[in-house]
């Protein structure tokens, strides 16, 4: 059944109530506060070695954001997806990242070395 759009946009009225969302961070500030501090950290230290990789690898600091997005990418896929999900939605970042000009060989060596995902192609294509 199609929501009548009057009723939608109360709702949505109710829900954009300044002291409403006010009220919702205060309560949640906190923990948010606390949730993505441990994130920052995690993530400042993949980058780190990360960094370690890309060094090894003479990879010209112009591309090195590039890697390190992808990296980002990872680091939320594995959190979000479980098992060979993770390696799939990988394997397609990776696709996408050499579309864009980065080093395939490279990727997959992020990916197993700070994942532990294999997101090499079986010989012969995909």
């Amino acid at each position: 059944m199609v929501k009548n759009p009057i009723i939608r946009a109360a709702k949505y009225n109710v829900k954009i109530d300044a002291t409403v969302i006010k009220q919702r961070f205060e309560g949640l500030k906190t923990m948010m506060v606390e949730q993505v501090s441990t994130r920052f950290s995690d993530l400042a230290a993949l980058e780190e070695n990360a960094k370690a990789i890309l060094d090894a690898n003479n990879v010209p600091s112009i591309e090195v954001p590039f890697y390190l997005s992808f990296v980002r990418q990872l680091y939320r896929i594995v959190n979000t997806h479980p098992g060979t999900t993770a390696v799939t939605e990988a394997k397609l970042y990776k696709n996408v990242w050499v579309g864009r000009g980065l080093t395939s060989t490279i990727l997959e060596e992020l990916a197993s070395s700070l994942f532990g995902l294999d997101i090499t192609e079986p010989s012969g294509g995909q």
